[in-house]
């Protein structure tokens, strides 16, 4: 028994290491499946670890009450101090919010939000943490006059770190020189711009009441029943305990972990056509020892053991590899991840990924190599002797259908026990199965027509096809441009393949022949490198479209490209020194009051169930938080916007409590309809409110999601008249002017400086904000689709790598009758190039198809696939396939023929 143990140990380790090249190749391919996996899943335990480590300090306290859209006011703050007062909460901390900017080299003004708090009651849950100094005290940072602290976030948009200083508008108020002294980690997946000021330098930054944005609680007891008080209370309110702040962290760790594995788990399944390829091939080539051993008694059992026992040896082998290399590259990726995310996120690896890593290059591996092993096992030693070998190792097709299931299931159940998941699991290998089943015989097709594919012999004949070719190109070019350039690719290859030289002709008929002789294996690689172009083009693709448009519907809202904001009492003074701007083209003057809701149709609200799983600060009620004025009587009213329910403002409805509201009211629980009520509370301590409801409004198609307005007011609209009523002497004014382009960094400049008591915000700045946010999640996403396509390139030259040794003979034949070997690597390139054409055009079609329906059902905007872009994936498709044919062909080329006919 022990020496049977014994000698099956050896020979799998002389088998293994006579397995030369291939042995390394099969290693590569599973060595980039489990480094991809491995990264992602550092990455994602990292942002774990950052948004759960310290829940109740990332919450503000055991009870976080919320109210973004409707501040709360200084009278709100007794309902806190009575609890305090009564024992139920031990301490009670209030955060202010005001709006500010600050100008940075260049004249960019960076819009952000202030935090303003009291030193003697913040923080309440321990002190936030800190990217820079780690491990800081707010008590200790802020200590000074004009210390203030900033998120990481808002750090990078300003230019600054410890020390820095900055000089910061409010809406008011004189503004503060401010000096950096601690940079904030970010506690969501959120980008907040948030500057941490103290209530005393707060009032350099407005002459305002105070609007507090956040209450932080300390709960002595359970924080159940003082969170469900606080819910009846402020139903417009988010309020959240401890433990739904880490169901909230958890949902968002969640959707993050199972993007990442299942993108791991694609490349991996990408890398294990290689490992396919890879087994196959060695398995073939030793089809005499393998006779050999079953002519002396082995068993079909036996054989598979053995060959199993090398599976497992190489898997391990690659496993261990690929861990230690996606150890090495997650640093970079969760890099990557924590600066798009603006998180702070040290590093964090466990045995568990460990383990993990060298499991699934064990599993991994014998699961794909499943078919070729059964398939060796089974032979038989008479017909492994005769001259067509390749007979031997053909089995009936039920059997061959049979053993993919059967391979699919186990991945499926691999795949869903890390995902933890198997529902997704199966899903994942389902679709994965079904949609390189279809692709692959589209692949062999094309390839074998392209082998028996020749120019007519008649001139008339080819240029008629190519003529025909070209208008194709030309009436696709106006629907589906991407769909175009595929076309047209087709049209240059006829194109080349007719008018050609002789010699260029032979080559491209060798390369498709050659192709075609090894289509199988062809379309299987063509599949692979197909999923990964596809990934990278789709989500870069969807990416810069969506980013794209975000940008231009903020830079487009309406014609206005500068918004000023002030106080009741900079009014005059803002709207004359905003008339006065050389390059003004128009403007126009909005009244905006914010107050909390309290009755609709007279019925006082009611709080609705909280949901752990929304957003942080998402409530039912949220944009129920005030009106925007316009001057109706004057012909203001708010732009881009379509009546869907009742009907939109007009000039009759001056000095009315009339109002319109966006769509999303119509849900429950507010329900809003025309002819509904709605009542607010006036602004300091003034009266309540109510508004009559006229109609539901949406935005017009191909107009901005956002307006100006909106960002520093209500999409609640009614008359100018009605909001000062509301706000009274709290009420704001926005001014939104159309400035020249050419003078718009100046006049921003120029206003500002007039207008001191103001808030300045140009929309180009805002923009580029956006952008760098919206630019550092498409290089995370990037990155990870480029795993994909890294899978993709190892496939192509494994596939290479195999065909080059299997066609030694053919290469020695080639080089004996006169071609150098700089020819036969030509050969070699332009076959690969072909394919990679092949791969690309495919994919950028089956992308320009998927965007035309995710545009249409899904995005409900239109995300195009440019020709650039389409262009650019045939280009690296094709060469993506050279570099790996260059890379797998190097040796082969170089060898003798005497060399090679020797040792055939």
């Amino acid at each position: 028994m022990i020496g049977n143990l014994l000698f099956l140990l050896r020979h799998t380790g002389r088998s293994v290491w006579r397995g030369g090249r291939r042995t390394a190749v099969a290693v590569l391919c599973i060595t980039v499946g489990v480094a991809a996996v491995v990264a992602l899943q550092v990455a994602a335990a990292t942002v774990s670890s950052a948004l759960t480590s310290n829940v109740r300090a990332s919450n503000g306290g055991d009870v976080a009450v919320s109210s973004q859209s409707s501040p709360l006011t200084a009278a709100d703050l007794t309902v806190f101090t009575t609890l305090h007062a009564d024992g139920r909460v031990s301490a009670v901390s209030a955060v202010a919010r005001l709006h500010a900017t600050a100008s940075v080299s260049g004249g960019t003004i960076v819009p952000f939000e202030v935090n303003t708090v009291e030193l003697a009651t913040y923080p309440v849950a321990g002190d936030p943490p800190l990217v820079n100094p780690q491990g800081g005290s707010v008590h200790a940072l802020m200590a000074h006059r004009g210390d203030v602290l900033v998120s990481s976030v808002l750090a990078d948009q300003l230019g600054v770190g410890i020390g820095g200083h900055v000089f910061v508008n409010g809406i008011g108020g004189a503004g503060l020189s401010a000096t950096v002294r601690g940079v904030l980690a970010q506690a969501t997946l959120e980008h907040s711009s948030v500057m941490l000021v103290s209530t005393t330098d707060g009032g350099a930054l407005t002459d305002a009441p105070p609007e507090y944005v956040s209450v932080y609680l300390g709960v002595p007891g359970a924080s159940a029943p003082v969170a469900a008080e606080l819910r009846s209370r402020f139903p417009q309110a988010s309020v959240t305990t401890v433990d739904e702040a880490l169901q909230s962290a958890q949902q968002q760790v969640h959707d993050f972990r199972e993007y990442t594995l299942l993108t791991g788990l694609v490349t991996l399944l990408v890398a294990g056509v290689g490992i396919f390829n890879v087994m196959h091939s060695v398995l073939a080539s030793r089809y005499l020892e393998i006779a050999m051993l079953k002519a002396i008694g082995y068993r079909p059992r036996s054989m598979f053991t053995v060959l199993a026992l090398e599976a497992a040896v190489i898997g391990l082998a690659g496993g261990v590899v690929g861990t230690l290399v996606g150890l090495a590259v997650s640093g970079g990726i969760t890099a990557a991840v924590a600066r798009a995310v603006a998180i702070q996120a040290p590093l964090v690896i466990d045995a568990g990924t460990v383990a993990l890593g060298v499991a699934l290059g064990l599993g991994s591996t014998v699961v794909f190599a499943l078919l070729p092993i059964v398939r060796a096992a089974r032979l038989r030693p008479l017909s492994m002797l005769r001259p067509n070998s390749d007979a031997a190792f053909t089995s009936g097709a039920g059997a061959t259908v049979l053993l993919l299931v059967v391979s699919a299931l186990l991945f499926a159940l691999l795949a869903g026990a890390i995902v933890g998941d198997l529902v997704a699991g199966f899903v994942l290998v389902v679709a994965a199965a079904s949609l390189a089943g279809v692709f692959g015989g589209i692949f062999a097709a094309v390839t074998a027509a392209g082998a028996r594919l020749r120019p007519l012999h008649n001139v008339t004949a080819n240029r008629a096809v190519l003529a025909g070719l070209v208008l194709l190109t030309a009436a696709t070019a106006f629907w589906l441009p991407a769909v175009a350039v595929a076309v047209g690719l087709v049209a240059i290859v006829w194109t080349v393949a007719t008018v050609a030289p002789r010699n260029g002709r032979m080559r491209i008929g060798m390369a498709t022949r050659s192709l075609d002789r090894r289509r199988a294996r062809t379309a299987v690689t063509l599949v692979a490198l197909l999923i990964g172009i596809f990934s990278m083009s789709l989500t870069v693709t969807v990416s810069i479209g969506l980013r794209d448009q975000l940008t231009t519907a903020l830079a487009r809202a309406g014609s206005a490209n500068l918004l000023a904001v002030t106080g009741i009492s900079g009014r005059d003074v803002l709207i004359r020194n905003a008339q006065a701007l050389p390059g003004l083209q128009s403007s126009l003057i909005t009244t905006v009051a914010t107050a909390a809701p309290t009755a609709i149709d007279g019925k006082p609200l009611k709080a609705a169930p909280s949901d752990p799983t929304a957003d942080p600060g998402e409530t039912p009620y949220r944009g129920l938080n005030g009106v925007s004025g316009y001057d109706l009587a004057g012909g203001g009213a708010p732009a881009g916007i379509v009546a869907r329910d009742g009907r939109l403002l007009s000039a009759s409805d001056a000095r009315s409590h009339n109002i319109i509201l966006p769509t999303r009211f119509a849900d429950p629980p507010a329900s809003l309809h025309p002819g509904s009520t709605v009542t607010f509370q006036g602004g300091a301590g003034g009266h309540p409110v109510t508004m009559n409801v006229v109609g539901l409004y949406q935005r017009a198609p191909g107009y901005g999601s956002r307006n100006l307005v909106r960002l520093y007011g209500s999409d609640i609209y009614g008359d100018t008249s009605l909001a000062t009523a509301l706000g009274g002497g709290d009420a704001s004014t926005v001014v939104t002017m159309a400035v020249d382009d050419a003078s718009l960094v100046h006049d921003s400049v120029l206003l500002q400086r007039a207008s001191p008591g103001a808030l300045v915000i140009n929309v180009n700045d805002l923009t580029a904000v956006v952008r760098g946010i919206l630019n550092n999640l498409l290089i995370v996403l990037a990155l990870i689709a480029g795993l994909t396509l890294l899978a993709g390139l190892t496939v192509v030259g494994n596939g290479v790598t195999l065909a080059m040794i299997e066609r030694r003979q053919e290469i020695a034949m080639l080089k004996a009758i006169g071609f150098p070997p700089r020819s036969v690597t030509q050969m070699v390139l332009l076959e690969n190039a072909l394919a990679g054409l092949l791969a690309g055009a495919v994919s950028v079609i089956v992308v320009a198809v998927g965007l035309a329906a995710l545009s249409r059902w899904v995005f409900t905007t239109q995300v195009g696939f440019s020709a650039g872009i389409a262009i650019a994936v045939l280009v690296i498709g094709a060469l993506i396939a050279m570099l790996g044919a260059w890379l797998g062909s190097r040796r082969a080329v170089r060898l003798r023929p005497t060399e090679v006919l020797r040792n055939t």
